[in-house]
């Protein structure tokens, strides 16, 4: 490898090093990668975004899988998921696939810890925050908008494979809800996706569907992006 390239995989590496970030709250080590935006920059208008990873995966995986087409004067942040499950894989839940309702509690209670800090630290409230959550993320996103609607008045659920013991968790209901759903993806139990939504029929919902396996498409993250940002008609970052 020649000087350019040494000089240029540094420079990568050491960009990807500067966006992640650690925090210590309530006894937690918080790690979460700010993907776009700065925490304390927020515009008038701007909203706070924040992801959630697959299992397996960490907090790199939403700028790849999910880049949305942030406006300036927002910020969009990343965490990882508490359970270590190796080769740089995280889950939300321990076990990752639970059979009964307590590891939605606790997921519930890691995540509020780190949003309440986002949300201070960006200076925006309920009303301009938006969760986004993928595959293993999807009923973590349902079980905050159960357990903790205040968190946020938007919630993203894509991907989402739910269990049936994400259902009835709690009286919560969120403000606005996106779905997004791919017809190939087998993972997907339409049934309890509809039962949730019944659930939350006082919600204004956005369902979508996508020619797409257990992934999200380019569409669905520009989706994401419009419905995310809809409201707040700010100009893009070149």
């Amino acid at each position: 490898m020649g000087l350019l390239e040494r000089t240029l995989a540094r420079l990568v590496r050491d960009d990807g090093e500067s966006r992640l970030r650690h925090l210590d709250r309530a006894g937690r080590r918080y790690t979460y990668l700010q993907i776009a935006g700065e925490v304390g920059r927020l515009g008038p208008h701007g909203r706070l975004v924040i992801g959630f990873h697959g299992l397996g995966a960490n907090e790199r995986q939403m700028e790849t899988l999910v880049p949305l087409d942030v406006p300036r004067g927002s910020v969009y942040l990343s965490l990882r998921a508490p359970h270590e499950r190796g080769h740089e894989g995280w889950s939300w839940f321990d076990p990752p696939l639970p059979t009964d309702r307590t590891p939605y509690g606790e997921a519930v209670g890691f995540v509020a810890e780190f949003v309440d800090w986002a949300k201070e630290m960006v200076g925006v409230g309920t009303d301009r925050t938006t969760l986004v959550g993928y595959s293993q993320a999807a009923p973590l996103m349902a079980a905050v908008g159960q357990l903790r609607p205040d968190l946020a008045s938007d919630i993203v659920l894509a991907s989402g494979a739910l269990p049936a013991e994400v259902l009835d968790l709690g009286d919560g209901v969120p403000q606005r809800v996106f779905v997004g759903v791919g017809i190939r993806d087998t993972l997907v139990d339409p049934d309890i996706l509809d039962a949730l939504l019944a659930q939350w029929s006082s919600a204004q919902q956005t369902v979508r569907t996508y020619d797409i396996p257990h992934v999200v498409s380019v569409r669905e993250a520009a989706d994401i992006s419009q419905w995310s940002f809809t409201s707040t008609h700010l100009p893009h970052a070149a």
